[in-house]
């Protein structure tokens, strides 16, 4: 398989952005730039220039009717991924090119899909401290568990390592990744909190910070992000303040480090396995 330069990477992942906005603008479907992407945006005018993947967030309930449409979509090559649409094993959601394919890097065991985007869910979390924190701690240990049965076997060498991870994989024989997904996906889907006033991304445990207020997420803007614009919830700059503190300030130069992102296209025939 060919490998694809830095270049082409980011030239696949905003061709799949492109797609999903079009998508979202043909089915009446409200999103954001979230994270890097959208401080990106901001700063650098597109991607940050060490950066390798693009993320988008929606509020709960058009995540949810994104993931309907978009499965029934059909499209030749992008390819919708989750726990609970073709039993990938993470609580939210990507769109894939299925015409590449990543070669993992993170020491986890995840199926090989292509060079994809992020798509978060945004829900409602608990507004008193107390029972933030009981969520928090709840999520958190489900999220530690979902690491360990999707953790690669480190090299034999490492014993120590090796047999750490094999505690863990004992420990967690009688439960699959998809239903640790699920259970994530309960704890931050929780129709309890519904209406307080306070947002997060709670399957990547921010519950603590960040914390977003809802009039933050009352409409939408388009922001420029490379040659095109995209949508951003109107208060994107309190959100990264939010999510970054000063973020119009650059990290040190030993902290501009990307995913390790190795990605390829596949030839005629492969399966990217």
């Amino acid at each position: 398989m060919k490998r694809l330069a830095d270049s082409e990477v980011k030239s696949c992942l905003k061709d799949i952005l492109v797609y999903v906005d079009g998508f979202c603008k043909r089915n009446s479907i409200d999103y954001s730039l979230d994270g890097g992407t959208l401080l990106g945006a901001v700063r650098h005018g597109g991607f940050i220039p060490w950066d390798d993947d693009i993320d988008i967030c929606m509020l709960r309930p058009e995540y949810e009717r994104f993931k309907v449409l978009f499965a029934q979509e059909k499209h030749p090559w992008l390819k919708l991924h989750s726990y609970d649409c073709d039993g990938y094993p993470v609580p939210y959601m990507k769109v894939s090119d299925e015409r590449t394919v990543l070669k993992d890097s993170k020491g986890t065991r995840l199926p090989a899909i292509g060079v994809n985007i992020d798509i978060f869910p945004q829900d409602w979390v608990p507004g008193d401290p107390a029972q933030n924190e009981v969520e928090a701690r709840l999520s958190t240990a489900l999220s530690d568990k979902l690491f360990w049965k999707i953790k690669s076997f480190p090299s034999p060498l490492d014993v120590y390592e090796w047999l750490r991870v094999l505690k863990w994989k004992m420990a967690l024989a009688g439960t699959s990744a998809v239903e640790l997904c699920r259970r994530i996906d309960e704890v931050a889907n929780n129709p309890e909190y519904h209406n307080s006033g306070i947002y997060c991304d709670a399957q990547m445990r921010h519950y603590k910070n960040p914390r977003y207020k809802a009039e933050w997420f009352s409409s939408y803007v388009r922001i420029p992000f490379e040659d095109k614009e995209f949508s951003a919830f109107t208060g994107y700059r309190e959100m990264l303040g939010e999510l970054f503190g000063n973020y119009m300030e650059l990290p040190p130069v030993d902290k501009r480090v990307n995913h390790g992102t190795m990605a390829y296209v596949k030839e005629a025939g492969e399966t990217g396995e």
